[in-house]
């Protein structure tokens, strides 16, 4: 489990890489709209199409960083009371429903993805898809990164919280 986690570890490192890239990319091209709107008055017209759609791609690739560090938001004020036996019975259900929703997100994300990827944007005439694959790829990831988890719960085996050594 530990070389699994290992490689998971190196491609949520890659995912981070891409959602710097994201925001970076988000934050010029929301400056040089704002100057062009503003100083030239001469503003884009795909500017916010494109930032919408870098923004959902940041969205789901960071909540699936999240997902493999099992380190997103959690009301652990009642957990921290229960027996070590309860604790790992409320692991497993979080992390069986978890896989669950994301299955199903990625697959009904895919027909979704399906039914627009033919349509374009009206301003970039990018695909429409494109606002609607990270939900498949973000799906997926988290679907297989919460399966881990779930395997992790019977192993004994906590997952690496961000900035911490095992």
């Amino acid at each position: 489990m530990a070389k699994l986690r290992k490689i998971l570890n190196k491609l949520t490192t890659i995912e981070k890489y891409v959602c710097c890239v994201l925001l970076v990319l988000m934050l010029i091209v929301c400056f040089v709209a704002v100057v062009m709107r503003y100083v030239f008055n001469s503003p884009f017209s795909w500017s916010e199409e494109v930032i919408l759609v870098f923004l959902v791609w940041f969205g789901f690739l960071c909540m699936s960083v999240d997902v493999l560090n099992d380190s997103h938001i959690a009301i652990t004020g009642v957990y921290a009371h229960f027996p070590p036996a309860v604790q790992k019975v409320c692991d497993f259900l979080r992390h069986l429903l978890l896989t669950a929703f994301f299955f199903l997100m990625a697959k009904d994300g895919w027909q979704i993805f399906l039914i627009n990827c033919k349509k374009r944007l009206p301003a970039s005439q990018w695909s429409q898809g494109l606002q609607f694959f990270p939900m498949v790829l973000g799906g997926t990831l988290m679907c297989l990164f919460s399966l881990v988890n779930l395997i992790g719960v019977f192993i004994k085996e906590k997952p690496e919280k961000e900035g911490e050594k095992q």
